[in-house]
């Protein structure tokens, strides 16, 4: 059928299809038995039907609690660019949008496929109209877009939220799905008096299941660019093309797959998207929503999209969620009286735009409040909890949750370029799977939880480094104390794991926050009591595995303190760093922390001493604090897990020669 319509297949990358035909056919692609149970799944969760008509968003707008977002749509045609791609959390109201959207556009047909009015004119007294009007939801107001846009656009959507939760090894058979179920969205078509045989046969094999399931691998890349063709000469005007949850499948990968399989899962999506909606003379505008910008990869490095991401500064970030002056009106509809108001932001407080100029709460998290009064766990209202608990095993990223939680802020760094390296990399530490010489780069970790909604902005450092480029540094903190909340069960989760005694731990961080240049010998001999006691309690040994651990305890004793770790996160980390470098929370005093196993007196702080440790890590740290008074201090740890400890000071960037040893 191939040969029926040569002007849909476009050149794919060589290397893209050679993987995917070995991924394909080679790990057994007929996954029936998986796709049988998917489809069950699809219907137990509602996902079974991707049709959307006015119908449903009648109900959604007749519910007490709905919020009136419909002036978004003005802004849509404001803009010039072809493509816009919008992010935000799950449960801040990206599919409403989209359908609402969507029911605005659409043009309404008869029984044959016909537009029931005039399209050439304004449309009037229609269904969807007297669905908008009578409802006076807002965009009613806006007469010029309603004129030109109303009820005037072929629109095609595309609804990526069937791939939550499917394995990786269906992918062939759930892009299949996916453009089967899109199809049937318009299967009046199929008697449309402007296509023609050929065209309407090639139609039927997509629209047809049984047919739908044999569809090569170009065909399924080739099948919503024909559809978008095919409507467009059925309408005689260029369609609008809607898809929700785009980055869906990239997600799940990032989470379940291993590294070789998500490269082709990214380039495929990122082929399949682009194919549709780049350069497509059929295409008038798309309109793509979907919470992670960085899933996007490839797709959103080529300048395919107007990007408008979570909390950026642009004028959808009040339509994507619930502002201020909303939650009051709800409240005041609803009798919430001050005290439950009082809780409600309390438990919720809102995200923060990267201006400080704005701010918007969860959609979802709103609702539920409002509906029984209560509020759900962070995971039960939006799933994602995978990047949290894996990344506990990253002693550094593990320090930075727990300093997140005591109320400091996390220092990352945002692109504005999206690369599929960055993403393997997030995908070592999610499966486990990270390796020593691959550097984790803690800001996309961070990066990523803000577009989960599990952080917000506090405040902006206006400062680029100069490696990555392209990369502005921000300043971020936990959203509110729901997550909060999240975080702390899963982090206690993970000290029951470890058999970490808190108390001890917080003992000996005490200890730690007493030491300065001032010290006697007498506060280090405490501290090194105190991390002995420590590392018994977890009954560790000096093997090569508790050796990662113990490191991981130091950083947690250190989280529990007030000092802070200073790091250059424009390098990256790796799972193992030798040197802790510290400074207080005043930033005028220093600790250097270098871990030994089975070395001599001599030895313990001959590294730090002589590779000139603090002085070369000082002055790249993106603090930058100048502090001119540090104690270095050396631990050796050895076989018997006996603990001995040395230490000095430098006092006015002056090395003291003479250094105290404590067996």
């Amino acid at each position: 059928m191939c040969c029926l319509v040569p002007y849909m297949y476009r050149k794919m990358h060589l290397k893209i299809y050679i993987g995917f035909i070995l991924w394909f056919y080679v790990v057994p692609a007929r996954l029936s038995n998986v796709l049988e149970a998917l489809k069950v799944q699809l219907k137990e969760t509602g996902l079974s039907d991707t049709k959307y008509d006015s119908s449903e968003l009648m109900k959604v707008i007749k519910s007490p609690s709905f919020i009136d977002k419909s002036s978004f749509i003005k802004y849509i045609f404001k803009e010039d660019y072809t493509n816009i791609l919008i992010t935000a959390p799950d449960g801040f109201g990206k599919t409403t949008n989209i359908n609402m959207l969507k029911t605005f556009l659409e043009i309404e047909l008869n029984e044959d496929g016909y537009p029931t009015k005039n399209i050439k004119k304004p449309i009037r007294y229609t269904k969807n109209y007297n669905l908008f009007n009578r409802n006076l939801l807002k965009i009613r107001n806006a007469w010029p877009c309603v004129n030109k846009h109303f009820g005037r656009h072929p629109v095609i959507l595309v609804n990526f939220k069937i791939f939550k939760g499917c394995p990786y090894e269906s992918t062939n058979d759930m892009f299949k799905l996916l453009i089967h179920r899109t199809y049937q969205q318009y299967g009046y078509l199929m008697k449309s008096k402007y296509l023609s045989v050929k065209q309407k046969t090639y139609f039927n094999i997509f629209y047809n299941e049984n047919t739908c399931s044999n569809l090569t691998l170009l065909q399924i890349n080739d099948g919503l660019y024909f559809l978008t063709g095919v409507m467009s000469k059925h309408f005689r005007k260029q369609v609008v093309v809607l898809i929700d949850e785009y980055d869906t499948h990239i997600n799940n990968a990032i989470a379940t797959s291993n590294e070789k399989y998500l490269g082709f899962i990214i380039e495929f999506q990122c082929e399949f998207v682009s194919h549709l909606i780049k350069k497509n003379k059929f295409v008038k505008k798309s309109i793509v929503a979907g919470v992670s910008f960085m899933a996007g990869g490839k797709l959103c490095c080529c300048n395919l999209f107007k990007e408008y991401r979570f909390l950026d500064n642009h004028i959808f970030v009040k339509y994507f969620g619930v502002t201020l002056n909303e939650i009051y009106k709800l409240f005041n509809k609803y009798n919430i009286s001050n005290e439950q108001s009082s809780i409600f932001f309390q438990k919720a407080s809102g995200y923060i735009d990267i201006t400080k100029k704005k701010s918007v709460f969860s959609t979802s998290l709103v609702q539920n409040y409002l509906k029984y009064n209560s509020f759900s766990s962070y995971s039960q209202m939006f799933g994602y909890v995978y990047p949290l608990k894996n990344a506990f095993y990253i002693p550094l990223l593990k320090y930075h949750i727990e300093k997140l939680i005591q109320g400091f802020n996390v220092h990352a760094v945002t692109s504005s370029k999206s690369k599929i390296l960055f993403l393997r990399g997030l995908q070592y530490f999610i499966l486990k799977t990270y390796k020593q010489k691959f550097p984790v780069l803690p800001y996309l970790f961070f990066t990523f939880l803000l577009e989960l909604g599990y952080l917000s902005y506090n405040e902006i450092r206006l400062k680029v480094l100069s490696k990555p480029p392209e990369m502005k540094l921000s300043t971020l903190r936990i959203a509110n104390d729901l997550i909060k909340e999240e975080l702390i069960n899963n982090l206690n989760e993970q000290y029951q794991n470890e058999g970490l005694h808190i108390d001890n731990a917080e003992t000996c961080a005490n200890i730690l926050n007493s030491i300065n240049i001032k010290s006697e010998k007498e506060n280090f001999i405490r501290f090194r009591d105190s991390l002995k006691v420590l590392l018994k309690s977890m009954n560790v040994n000096n093997s090569t595995f508790c050796k990662n651990k113990i490191h991981s305890i130091i950083f947690t004793v250190i989280s529990k303190s007030y000092f802070r770790i200073a790091i250059d996160w424009s390098k990256g980390i790796t799972m193992k760093i030798p040197d802790f470098i510290l400074f207080n929370k005043n930033y005028d005093a220093g600790v250097v922390v270098k871990v030994n196993y089975n070395r001599s007196r001599t030895e313990i702080l001959s590294e730090i001493i002589d590779k000139d440790c603090y002085n070369n890590y000082k002055n790249k740290t993106i603090f930058n604090p100048v502090i001119k008074n540090v104690v270095l201090i050396g631990i050796n740890i050895k076989e018997n897990m006996e603990i001995s400890l040395t230490y000095t000071f430098i006092i006015n960037n002056l090395l003291l020669k003479d250094s105290v040893y404590i067996e």
